[in-house]
């Protein structure tokens, strides 16, 4: 109030048509620290006020052009809600209230030594309006609050929701419509419980509640209005609204699309492991096998050469060849699986022997900046693999012709960035179809989720490819 007071100046337009009256109470009210102005007529204090609609009317009911409800009534017509006090010469409690009902702040009945108390009333009537104006601010202040929440509960995307006690809807939000296909008013009344297709998990939300005050479900299932099933992460907690009573408050986010996608990405990671297998599988049939059955061969007519000694060690050199040709054979094989190089020289000299292999071949100009860096096997092994599938990807299908390939620790990350210039594509619409060429990148994606990791990317048609991997240190 005090704060207020301060900033709002206290200044009077004085209507009296008694000149000598008029005179004397501007003079007092400027010893008290008025700012004083005078008229005796209604017509000049509209023009005046109609430009200084803060300044407190301190009006004569009788004026020389007219009556002091004229005057109200005039400004009102203007759309000016005047603050004011009336004065008049007689004591007549109908015409008071009529005033009072106009707005009037206080009245001052002229009676002898009534002067003196002016003061004191302008006083009181300067600190109701200021409590006005912070009324009118703090209602102002709610409507505009009132406004904002309502515009976020109508556009949220997220089905924001309030249940009492028993578990009947309150309120709803209509993002309920876009996800289970449901009006509010459709819902509003009826039991959440309901709308779940497994009740356990709604048992489990209200013992959640009841104990702890607050449930967080990171995926449950709900009915949509069609029958289908949609999954939702619900998040609730309970409110004591004191006479009120106690409800509960929460957010479900529908997460059906993301279910599907690591659906996918669980299948596409079992068909990369499933393609891998089977090459080890030809792998082994087509070189190793072959090479099986021609030893068993040489035994057997080692055991067969009897005596001759010369013979036998012909034999025995040939079987010695054939062993070292197998042991390249399965070398290679578990090379594939674990390069050597990776476990025996560390991440940036695998990546740099792979590149080597192709660097000739693919016409590509490779920017590497690759820091050996301390690391875990698992983590090792996932940014060679993740390196390798990108540079596959660009070469097989970006028709790229540079690649640039960094990783390295900057402060509290580890940081995997790939780009190339190829022709790119509308990774949204492809991941979102579930059209992305081959299984790599969405196993990159998924094995980088699955170690906590996240991750950006950006591409489309004809503008390249980039992909940005973080981890936070504290997690690796």
């Amino acid at each position: 109030m005090l704060i207020l007071e301060d900033k709002m100046k206290k200044r009077i337009l004085l209507l009296e048509d008694d000149v000598a009256l008029a005179t004397l109470l501007k003079i007092r009210l400027e010893i008290k620290g008025f700012e004083v102005k005078t008229t005796p007529f209604g017509s000049e204090a509209i023009e005046f006020i109609e430009n200084n609609a803060d300044w407190l009317l301190l009006a004569d009911y009788h004026l020389v052009d007219m009556t002091c409800d004229e005057l109200v009534h005039k400004l009102n017509s203007k759309g000016i809600q005047p603050s004011f006090i009336v004065m008049t010469g007689i004591s007549d409690q109908q015409l008071i209230v009529d005033m009072m009902k106009m707005g009037a702040i206080d009245y001052i009945i002229k009676n002898i030594g009534f002067i003196e108390t002016v003061p004191t009333i302008i006083d009181r009537a300067f600190e109701i309006i200021l409590m006005r104006k912070a009324l009118e601010q703090s209602i102002e202040n709610i409507k505009e609050s009132e406004l904002k929440f309502r515009n976020f509960f109508e556009k949220i995307q997220d089905i924001f929701f309030v249940i009492d006690m028993k578990g009947v809807i309150l309120e709803i939000s209509p993002s309920i419509k876009n996800i289970l296909g449901f009006e509010p008013y459709d819902v509003i009344g009826k039991s959440i419980g309901g709308y779940f297709y497994n009740y356990s998990e709604y048992r489990n939300i209200r013992l959640n509640l009841k104990k702890f005050k607050l449930s967080e479900s990171s995926s449950v299932m709900l009915k949509h209005i069609d029958g289908s099933q949609k999954y939702l992460s619900i998040v609730c907690n309970v409110v004591d609204q004191g006479e009120r009573g106690i409800i509960t408050i929460g957010v479900a986010r529908d997460i059906s699309e993301k279910k599907q996608m690591d659906a996918l990405v669980v299948i596409k990671v079992m068909e990369a492991e499933e393609s891998e297998r089977k090459k080890i599988a030809e792998a082994i049939h087509d070189d190793v096998g072959p090479i099986m059955s021609v030893l068993k061969m040489y035994f057997e007519l080692i055991s067969n050469s009897g005596e001759d000694i010369i013979k036998r060690k012909k034999l025995l050199s040939k079987v010695q060849e054939i062993m070292d040709s197998s042991i390249q054979k399965i070398r290679a094989i578990s090379n594939s699986l674990m390069p050597n190089v990776l476990e025996m020289y560390g991440l940036k000299k695998a990546i740099n022997s792979f590149i080597e292999k192709i660097t000739f071949a693919s016409k590509i100009n490779f920017i590497i900046d690759v820091y050996d860096i301390d690391l875990s096997k698992t983590m090792n092994i996932f940014l060679y693999r993740a390196s390798v599938e990108l540079i596959n990807n660009s070469i097989k299908h970006s028709g790229a012709s540079q690649i640039s390939l960094s990783i390295s620790r900057e402060k509290n990350e580890l940081l995997l960035t790939y780009s190339d210039n190829g022709r790119g594509f509308d990774f949204d619409e492809k991941f979102g179809n579930e059209k992305l060429s081959g299984h790599g990148l969405l196993s990159i994606i998924h094995r980088t989720s699955m170690m906590s990791g996240k991750y950006s990317i950006k591409s489309k048609p004809d503008e390249g490819f980039f992909i940005k991997i973080v981890f936070d240190n504290k997690l690796i």
